[in-house]
């Protein structure tokens, strides 16, 4: 019910889910299931992520990772057709920037986010 809840819109997959299970099911009832799912996953990714941010280093043992790195953030208002703007949330981690040319640079190890959701979102990437 899941699958086909988030795949379609919910009255097509209650019909989907009566033509080919033969389970008579609203689309008010498929869209509780899929959030109720939905809330519970949310839930165990954002513990995951808890712990790996508590979980202690072994003994002795440094964290890797270059010795500076930068992290820079940005929005911008974009026009959709759905809503009349959207603010699109993006973000760079990066080791510095390093020469290519005799006048041009690059930034080295770049990594690249973005979301149309909160800036929270930002962080879990």
């Amino acid at each position: 019910m899941c699958v086909v809840g988030m795949r379609l819109p919910y009255e097509q997959a209650a019909e989907v889910m009566r033509e080919l299970l033969g389970i008579t099911v609203t689309g008010r009832q498929i869209e509780r299931v899929v959030d109720w799912h939905g809330q519970r996953a949310i839930a165990w990714r954002d513990a995951e992520i808890d712990a790996a941010w508590q979980a202690p280093l072994p003994i002795g043992r440094q964290p890797a990772g270059p010795a500076v790195l930068y992290i820079e953030g940005d929005g911008a208002w974009i026009n959709s057709r759905g809503q009349a703007h959207a603010e699109g949330k993006v973000g760079i981690v990066h080791q510095g920037s390093e020469k290519v040319g005799r006048t041009r640079r690059r930034l080295r190890s770049a990594v690249y986010v973005a979301t149309f959701q909160g800036s929270e979102r930002l962080e879990a990437v």
